[in-house]
């Protein structure tokens, strides 16, 4: 499990800023601030609101002085007059102003310590008929929130922006939504910069941008101008608010929707002469498949809209032979979209089935699908606290907005929330649009004290300076165990003392230090063996086939080496390295279409040692059933002792004490483990008296307890052991354990930095006819170089980057590698087979007198922690602790036989006929695990401490947690190139849910949670289930959505390389060797083609060892 795995990753939703990163002085000031303790001027800003639409008032629809409607169009002289006017006020105020190459302007107001601001943001363009409050207010209103704090001399800690979006509203360059879809990059710049004026089309939109003096010289682009979060105040546009008379709209994200073009053919005939039952009436026809499908979408909950609608021949007196016309299908899960939509075509087809006996035909075609955006949790808990602070908890209603925005677009890369007031009888994009002033206030108010609020988290937690902080969950240090959904009240209460981070208070610390392994591009030129990626399995490879001294060992990996970084060594400060562009790649899903279209992050370690070096040090092994299917698919020496063998190999374990055997049940089985290998495996010594009642409790379940989970029989409760060195508390991975110790041999070298972006081949292919790989080309800082192997390559990028590096050397599908445009050399299911874990936390209250992480919040608990540790000695204490207390069951325990019995049947009737024979067999091999007792299919982690998704934790209270984890997915994604470039990183379908089994076992184990929690002695120490809200999650529905909005990955992923005959669909061989190559070798977790019961570290470690065994067995044979 990487650290990330303690944060729900809901990253469409939650986001922090670099939590734990630079958290270390917080002034009083940022605790204090609260909500609705400035007010905003509100007959200023809406004097300055009708003051500046005069540039491009129009269409007068009455006699008062505001009754005018707007057209003031993108980058004409009204737009460029107000824009000018805009910078001014905003140099007025102190503010820097950057305007970007697509005309964005970003007024930022400084803060004490530089970062990353906190925007709030809008658009000053109209529609040629609009209105004066669609997007110019929430301009206006972020105005006035500046002049506040400039009123009241309020210094924030980080920065506050105001940004003025260009072309949102598309109506004189005809696409919507375009500067802040450049700056997300969505909308490709050039593509923005060519857009013609509608009425002109010798203008472009850059033309006019340089005409008005707007054509910035920053690039626009999130990395160049990253905020931290983005809020906008906008009018609904809509009649919700007004008919249930609510003051606000706190808006949860945008509706996912679909476009379809559909035509439908019939025979022009008289109207008068052909009678009804002769017709071909395509308009008849088209008529009914419009009104059932509002029918249909008005029962989920949806909307259907026709927009065109076209005809002929177009005669009074000729009934239609064709008709085209628009759909617009539109709901806010992107899940039931789909299944709406397919309910509409079905309907649609069984209505022109009905007509086909007449001569109709359809034609039905998808146009555009756009998934639901779901914005970020802290920011909308921002948006509601700052409503409930304000006007009262029954002030605001959550809502989704029906139109597209720019936060639309900034929710795709940084945390964002909107913030809706009443629009007059849902009026918009008319001269007649009105929200009244006392509305515009309290819109203005709420959007002030939300940025402040989520600006004042952003002060507790610490530097914005780097890009995936604002973008992806933060994690924090020991008693701050939070996830990424976690709310902007939350961390003003939940951040841990500074005190806790005070080793991490130096300027060459925060510096991220790193220490040169002394290999420049001239010292690497050419070895026997070059292995790509110095992780978890490739530094193991590396220092074993270096142990023999006649032969030469190149790696090059694209991280740094930080052997003395707190950050990856002190257990007390796991989570501060994932998605840290530092330590890690910063990777994310694409939007999973069975999970209400979130991103999911997937952390991946950048650094010398690989993911090793930011995981959550769990140590296990599964069920040996389960690594013997892999064996099964045809992979020889590939089973249970093998794994067990070469991951003894690879560690040694610290006994625990008889006391601690006593005590924790921390117990163990001595020839399971390794006793000379290079990997220090030991027990916590540091446990909440919370955990043995959970163990109490599971065994009243009928749950046994596991001597030790890790000699292949791991059904049932136990303590973990974890990859921490007990001489001095430190983490234990592959840059400490396999490459330190050996860094100074002569005939092993290591070039970090460098990015490795393709395997070269010699000209000519061997007599068996595969590929020779010659050497790989990499980079460093921008230069390429080659280095030649001399014997093989061994890629140990990881199940990500293998099947990356793969494709760039054209291996791989030829549809896929045609797409990114590569030369394709050989067909492989490369990037195939890609599974995951997946987890669900749920968190409950404890009674007092328990110690749990949430300790750590105390500055005098926190201080003696750090000083036992600084002591050093046997003991360490909380500090040194880790997550030790896991069950595995098997479904059995909380489903019944029919219910594992539907499960089987619905797998047997999906169509797997689209995937290769070998996916296909593991599934069976799955299926047959469900009929296996001994097998777990989830995973129950007990964590000592606060663990939310939503809520916020009461001052004082302590917690724990349960992590529900799916161990055996059905569901199969991909891992493809993106294009030809190195740089661009792969696109990444997990596709979780896809088979609806793998949320119906996980759903169904979250709500277990609350039988093993109702069960003595746990009931008797818990208070109650905090979260998910026991009020609003009591349905096997409502635990089914709960799941798919916070479920994260486990960060276990594997099979992208998968191991298997190359008939099925295999990747590699037994031997690890690339199918096609002579010479080429792929080691880490993508070669594992089924999934186990286990954190993956030790059979990542068992794959770097045998993989060198075999390589050094294979060369013997050879001479």
């Amino acid at each position: 499990m990487i650290p990330g795995s303690l944060a729900t990753a809901r990253l469409s939703r939650g986001s922090l800023s670099g939590i734990g990163r630079l958290a270390l002085r917080v002034p009083a000031a940022a605790r204090c601030y609260t909500a609705g303790s400035l007010k905003i001027n509100a007959d200023r800003m809406m004097k300055t609101l009708h003051e500046t639409c005069e540039w491009g008032a129009a269409h007068r629809y009455g006699d008062g002085p505001f009754e005018t409607g707007m057209a003031r169009l993108t980058l004409d002289e009204d737009d460029a007059t107000a824009r000018r006017w805009l910078w001014k006020e905003a140099e007025k105020l102190g503010c820097s102003v950057d305007v970007d190459e697509m005309g964005n302007m970003f007024m930022i107001r400084k803060g004490k310590r530089d970062g990353k601001p906190t925007a709030m943001g809008s658009h000053l363009d109209t529609q040629p008929t609009g209105g004066r409050y669609d997007g110019i207010l929430g301009v206006m209103a972020g105005l006035e929130a500046l002049r506040t704090m400039n009123d009241h001399k309020v210094e924030t800690e980080y920065p506050v922006a105001l940004v003025n979006w260009t072309n949102e509203e598309g109506a004189r360059f005809p696409q919507s939504i375009v500067g802040s879809g450049v700056w997300c990059h969505d909308v490709p710049l050039e593509k923005a910069w060519n857009l013609q004026d509608v009425k002109d089309s010798s203008l472009t939109m850059k033309s006019e941008l340089a005409k008005i003096g707007f054509l910035g010289s920053t690039r626009c682009s999130h990395e160049a101008t990253p905020l931290a979060a983005h809020f906008e105040l906008h009018i609904e546009q809509g009649p919700i608010l007004e008919a249930t008379g609510k003051r606000v709209g706190i808006v949860q994200g945008g509706q996912a929707y679909k476009w379809f073009d559909i035509n439908v053919r019939g025979r022009e005939c008289h109207t008068g002469s052909t009678p009804f039952d002769t017709r071909s009436d395509a308009m008849l026809c088209a008529s009914r498949i419009i009104v059932e499908s509002n029918r249909i979408a008005k029962q989920h909950k949806g909307l259907a809209s026709t927009g065109i609608l076209r005809l002929s021949p177009g005669s009074v007196n000729t009934c239609p032979g064709h008709v085209f016309f628009t759909l617009d299908v539109r709901h806010p899960s992107t899940h039931k979209l789909a299944a709406l939509c397919s309910e509409i075509e079905a309907a649609a087809q069984h209505i022109a089935a009905e007509e086909s006996e007449k001569g109709c035909s359809l034609e039905w075609v998808e146009t555009f699908d756009s998934p639901a955006i779901t914005f970020h949790r802290d920011c909308i808990d921002s948006v509601r606290k700052a409503v409930e602070a304000n006007y009262g908890s029954d002030a605001g209603v959550d809502i989704y907005s029906g139109a597209g925005h720019d936060t639309c677009s900034t929710s795709k890369v940084c945390p964002s929330s909107m913030v809706f007031i009443t629009s007059k009888d849902g009026v918009s994009h008319n001269p007649r649009e009105y929200s009244s002033p006392e509305d515009c206030a309290t819109g203005a108010q709420v959007l002030m004290d939300a940025a402040l609020l989520h600006g004042n988290v952003e002060a507790m937690v610490g530097s914005r300076g780097k890009k995936c902080c604002c973008c992806y969950p933060g994690m924090v240090a020991r008693g701050a165990l939070v996830t990424s959904t976690i709310s902007a009240r939350l961390l003003s209460i939940l951040y841990p003392s500074p005190i806790l981070l005070k080793p991490l208070d130096s300027p060459s610390i925060m510096a991220a230090p790193y220490t040169d392994t002394g290999v420049k591009p001239d010292d690497f030129t050419e070895f026997d063996y070059v292995v790509v990626g110095g992780g978890t399995a490739g530094l193991a490879v590396a220092a074993r086939l270096s142990e023999d001294a006649s032969v030469s060992v190149g790696v090059i990996e694209a991280g740094l080496w930080r052997p003395e970084c707190p950050k990856i060594n002190y257990p007390a400060f796991i989570g501060q390295t994932p998605m840290n562009p530092d330590y890690d790649w910063c990777y994310e899903t694409e939007p999973q279409q069975h999970s209400n279209g979130r991103k999911y992050p997937w952390p991946r370690g950048k650094v010398l040692g690989g993911s090793s070096a930011l995981n959550f040090l769990v140590w296990q092994r599964g069920y040996k059933g389960e690594y013997d299917d892999i064996g099964k698919l045809g992979n020889s020496g590939w089973s249970w002792d093998d794994f067990a063998n070469f991951a003894r190999k690879s560690a040694t374990l610290e006994k625990p004490s008889k006391g601690l055997q006593d005590a924790h049940l921390a117990t163990y089985d001595e020839e399971v483990h390794g006793s000379d290998g290079p990997v220090q495996t030991s027990y916590s010594k540091w446990y909440t008296e919370a955990q043995r009642p959970w163990f109490e409790a599971l065994k009243s379940l009928g749950l046994a307890n596991v001597r030790d989970g890790l000699a292949g029989s791991n059904a049932g409760f136990w303590v973990s052991p974890g990859t921490l060195c007990p001489k001095n508390g430190v983490r234990s991975y592959s840059a400490s354990a396999y490459y330190a110790p050996n860094a100074k041999r002569s005939n092993l070298k290591v070039i970090t930095g460098a990015l490795a972006s393709k395997i070269l081949f010699a000209d000519a292919k061997n007599a068996a006819g595969e590929l020779v790989a010659s050497g790989v080309e990499y980079s460093v800082g921008g230069a390429t170089y080659t280095v030649k192997a001399r014997k093989e390559v061994v890629v140990s990028g990881g199940t990500i980057n293998s099947p990356h590096l793969l494709e760039l050397s054209g291996i791989g599908k030829a549809d896929v590698l045609k797409a990114a445009g590569i030369e394709q050399r050989i067909e492989l299911d490369v990037g195939e087979n890609v599974q995951d874990h997946l987890y669900t936390t749920t968190t409950f209250k404890l009674k007092p007198g328990h110690t749990t992480w949430d300790k750590m919040r105390q500055d005098d608990f926190a201080k003696a922690a750090m000083e036992q540790y600084a002591a050093g000695g046997d003991d360490r204490g909380i500090v040194a602790s880790i997550i030790s207390g896991f069950a595995y069951v098997p479904l059995k325990q909380y489903l019944s036989a029919d219910e594992i019995a539907k499960i089987k049947d619905e797998v047997n009737k999906i169509d797997w006929s689209q995937y290769s024979n070998g996916v296909r067999e593991t599934v069976q091999l799955q299926l047959a695990r469900l009929d296996d007792d001994k097998c777990p299919f989830t995973e129950f982690i007990f964590t000592p401490g606060y663990f939310a998704t939503f809520s916020a934790p009461e001052e004082g209270q302590e917690y724990y947690s349960i992590l529900a984890c799916l161990q055996q997915p059905f569901s199969r994604g991909t891992i493809h190139a993106a294009s030809s470039d190195p740089a661009q990183p792969p696109k990444i379908n997990a596709n979780y849910f896809s088979v609806d089994a793998d949320l119906e076992i996980l759903s169904k184990a979250v709500k277990y949670c609350d039988t093993i929690t109702a069960t003595s002695p746990l009931k008797d120490i818990t208070v109650a289930r905090q979260d998910p809200d026991p009020e609003k999650c009591t349905s096997d529905d409502d635990f089914r959505e709960f799941t798919k909005d916070v479920t994260s990955t486990e960060y276990h992923p594997i099979g992208s390389c998968s191991m298997m005959p190359r008939e099925k669909g295999g990747v590699v061989d037994a031997r690890l060797k690339v199918y096609g190559t002579a010479n080429v070798r792929v080691a880490d977790a993508s070669i594992i083609p089924i999934h186990v019961s286990s954190h993956i570290q030790s059979a990542v470690y068992a794959v770097g060892e045998k993989a060198a065994h075999m390589i050094r067995e294979d060369a013997k044979k050879a001479h």
